[in-house]
């Protein structure tokens, strides 16, 4: 984002404790670069900002769930007793006015559980049509607030199964440290291994039977469903036995469908820039797509 774009504000309960922020450097990525974001219910605070900030200006596509919505500024209050009372004074501001923190109604818990339960309020048509509606500030498409940054475009949750959900890092960790050097042997350079391979039916077989000498009980059927999970799985351990964390990181990566779906979507975010770029360098009125989405 460009030098001296607002990022931020705050505002407490009166209109003259709004503070603003301000970019105070020029960009690390060039503004001729198209620019993706992901994110998910996970994304907190300081992400939610510059999420936000890129999306309020068309400087990116903001894929995946809505962020979780924390957005509270607390001052802390020293107590002659030795503690402290932290007091919630201010709430943070996207640049197009929305508020990023999410409504706080019930108790903690629940507060915590329901940004996580699947359910997307910014996603449901009935709670969108209640909610305030906000505009990009270049192109002027239609953004939501009032809890968290509503993504552009929404990708769906990949869920694992019961088998699935048994199999504990642990496991591969281990089968890893046992078999990685046998499977990894053929690849000198951690470019070719991760470039070309995948687990055969030796491995497949042998991880089959490690489970079972742990005693882990599963049928054939259970054990086919979570195939594909158990090769991604096995590369990566290999790679982090093998070439240490990073290469680890970096198989995990080239794996994970929502970062394909996501560089699948590379045009969109140039369609966006050239909109974005074409309004900077004409200063002519442009007209926004009606369903306000990304065209």
């Amino acid at each position: 984002m460009e030098r001296e774009r607002l990022v931020v504000y705050t505002e407490g309960r009166y209109k003259n404790s709004r503070e603003d922020h301000f970019a105070k450097a020029d960009p690390v990525i060039g503004t001729d670069v198209p620019v993706l974001v992901l994110v998910n219910s996970y994304s907190a605070s300081a992400s939610e900002i510059v999420a936000g900030a890129i999306q309020d200006y068309d400087r990116g596509i903001i894929v995946g769930r809505t962020t979780f919505g924390k957005g509270l500024v607390q001052k802390q209050y020293s107590l002659k007793n030795g503690g402290a009372v932290l007091l919630t004074v201010a709430r943070y501001f996207t640049p197009s006015d929305r508020p990023i923190q999410r409504p706080f109604s019930e108790d903690k818990s629940s507060y915590v559980t329901a940004a996580h339960d699947g359910y997307d309020p910014n996603q449901d048509p009935d709670s969108l049509s209640q909610k305030p509606v906000y505009f990009t500030k270049v192109l002027h498409r239609k953004v939501y607030g009032s809890g968290g940054i509503s993504p552009d475009v929404t990708l769906k949750v990949d869920s694992l199964n019961t088998f699935e959900r048994r199999l504990s890092k642990r496991l591969f960790f281990e089968f890893a440290r046992r078999h990685a050097a046998e499977f990894t042997r053929n690849y000198p350079e951690f470019e070719s291994y991760l470039e070309a391979y995948k687990p055969g039916r030796k491995a497949i077989s042998m991880f089959k039977d490690y489970l079972k000498e742990k005693e882990l009980t599963f049928t054939d059927r259970e054990y086919k469903s979570g195939a594909e999970l158990i090769w991604k799985e096995m590369k990566r351990h290999f790679a982090q036995i093998r070439w240490g964390s990073r290469a680890a990181g970096q198989v995990h990566v080239s794996q994970d469908s929502e970062v394909q779906r996501s560089l699948a979507l590379f045009s969109r975010a140039e369609k966006l820039l050239a909109d974005r770029t074409y309004i900077f360098n004409r200063g002519q009125t442009h007209l926004p797509d009606p369903t306000g989405q990304v065209r």
